[in-house]
């Protein structure tokens, strides 16, 4: 029946009593149903939402210095948009890694 009430709920409960010389009384109490929230999953492990939320962090100056890199600079035009292909995919894949451990 408890499963029945939705959040919120008031329910009152009444308790009866009697004694052997006849006197009846009762008592009322009420009740908030108010079931506990399940926690996201982040908080329940934050370790597999840290590693991929760092990577992500990490990959903005690692970009920005790998473009501005010597390295970089050698690149032809096609090496170039590879290398762009894999930084982009890299941070797409961090980036659903995360966002499945939040939710």
């Amino acid at each position: 029946m408890w499963d029945s009430f939705i959040q919120g709920d008031i329910i009152t409960i009444r308790f009866y009593s009697r004694d052997t010389l006849g006197n009846e009384n009762y008592e009322e109490i009420n009740v908030l149903k108010d079931d506990p929230v399940d926690l996201p999953k982040f908080l329940t492990n934050p370790i597999g939402f840290l590693i991929p939320t760092i990577g992500l962090v990490a990959m903005i100056p690692f970009t920005i210095k790998l473009n501005r890199s010597r390295y970089s600079k050698a690149l032809n035009k096609k090496e170039k948009d590879k290398l762009g292909k894999v930084l982009v995919a890299t941070f797409f894949l961090l980036s659903l890694i995360a966002l499945f451990n939040f939710f």
